[in-house]
């Protein structure tokens, strides 16, 4: 009877195992699932939530944001579709552009990194990195990032291969303020966009060995000109003349391009030569002409006399943006001039008009935008370029004013004497704030 009932229990024990593992097996067994007829998938955790898009940055980068799901709320696309415009952009673009600030941001297979303006649908700037892409750029705080990858050809395979992460300023720089590099790219676009206009590069250092080898830079970028910043070393009073004399020498032995010497107010960094000074610098072969920026008539006049005793004269380039028409009744031979950026065409009418000897219709040109000088160019003169870029923003030139530190932004009393003063020029079109 014992062994019965131990037979029993074992034959229990077998069944209760093999209705254990059935059931183990029943639970892990594929089979289909059947989902919801609207959703993809059903999952017990939630998704993320992207951002919001800013006013100013709609698509920042690859597929939006970091999550990557190419979501944006309140940015849906919906047919039909019709194309609004093209652009070509000379080669292959094989990865989606960045959107903001009112531009397209992408690269081509080429390695040019484009900057399109949309309203316009025109090149803004152009970066050539002459180098692989296989990204589309990102873009945060006005400035866009590349990533570029090995020189051609691409898809190679060879040891020692590099790459470039590339950061640029999404809108404009403030030459002195801008990275060697920054600058080399700016003067690469200008070269390229003025065609057979020839271009006079700022040269900007800090010392006479770095001076040369931005020289030579700003000519193997296309300069065709040099026009010579002040610099550190010039400050204090007396200045010996060979300090400034030995510095544009240095660079014209180093780089050969013509050259326009600079005297520029202490206001701006820059420092008012004495006569002896300017005619030993005239005496260089390779200056061609001085650029007088002191915002003094007087000085102006007297400098103009004196390069007129020269035995090689050379010409006088006006810097004086508070008087620019008078300049020119003073015998100005042309131009370089920051207040140049605004009412352009304007002021090239009022050049074209002292040259014909039509001093009155010139000075009607002149009173017309002087209000808008006086506010751009008013104290402390060193705001010119904040003041500037509000303008260009008010004429639907540029989207930001944003400024590169130290440098700040203006007030918003001064931004509305600049709009005040456009509008009395007749610069404002119709609906602009």
């Amino acid at each position: 009877m014992k062994k019965v009932l131990l037979a029993a229990a074992g034959i229990v024990l077998l069944l209760a195992a093999g209705l254990l593992a059935f059931a183990l097996y029943r639970k892990h067994q594929g089979h289909d699932i059947r989902g919801s007829s609207t959703e993809e998938f059903v999952t017990t955790q939630a998704a993320p939530v992207p951002p919001a898009p800013t006013a100013k940055i709609r698509w920042p980068m690859y597929r939006f944001d970091a999550t990557r799901q190419g979501n944006a709320e309140k940015m849906l696309v919906e047919p039909p579709y019709k194309p609004l415009w093209f652009f070509r952009a000379g080669s292959l673009v094989e990865f989606p552009p960045a959107v903001a600030y009112g531009r397209l941001y992408f690269a081509n297979a080429k390695g040019i990194l484009f900057a399109v303006d949309i309203q316009h649908v025109r090149t803004t700037w152009a970066y050539r990195a002459h180098r692989c892409t296989a990204a589309s750029p990102a873009v945060d705080n006005h400035t866009v990032y590349m990533t570029f990858m090995n020189k051609p050809p691409c898809n190679a395979t060879r040891s020692g291969l590099d790459g470039q992460v590339v950061a640029i300023n999404a809108d404009t720089g403030e030459g002195p303020h801008l990275w060697p590099d920054e600058r080399e790219r700016v003067l690469r676009v200008a070269v390229e966009e003025a065609g057979d206009v020839p271009i006079i590069a700022g040269l900007s250092a800090q010392f006479t060995e770095q001076a040369v080898e931005e020289a030579k830079r700003a000519a193997g970028a296309g300069a065709r000109g040099l026009l010579v910043f002040p610099i550190p070393a010039y400050q204090g009073t007396p200045l010996d003349p060979a300090i400034p004399v030995a510095y544009h020498e240095a660079i014209a032995r180093g780089c050969g391009l013509p050259m326009v010497a600079f005297q520029l107010q202490p206001a701006l960094g820059g420092v008012i030569f004495s006569e002896e000074t300017l005619r030993r610098i005239a005496a260089i072969d390779n200056v061609v002409a001085l650029k007088e920026a002191s915002f003094d008539a007087r000085l102006y006049l007297l400098t103009r006399r004196m390069i007129e005793s020269l035995p090689r004269p050379i010409d006088l380039l006006t810097g004086d943006d508070n008087f620019i028409y008078e300049s020119f009744v003073m015998g100005a031979e042309g131009a370089l001039i920051g207040f140049g950026t605004l009412a352009t065409e304007l002021q090239v009418r009022m050049v074209q008009l002292t040259v014909e000897g039509r001093w009155d219709e010139a000075r009607a040109i002149w009173e017309r935008i002087l209000p808008l000088e006086e506010v751009v160019y008013g104290a402390p003169v060193r705001d010119y370029r904040a003041r500037t870029k509000v303008a260009l923003r008010e004429l639907g030139v540029i989207e930001s004013t944003v400024m590169r530190p130290p440098l700040q932004a203006v007030s918003e009393s001064e931004t509305a004497a600049i709009r005040a003063a456009l509008a009395t020029a007749g610069l404002l079109t119709a609906g602009v704030a």
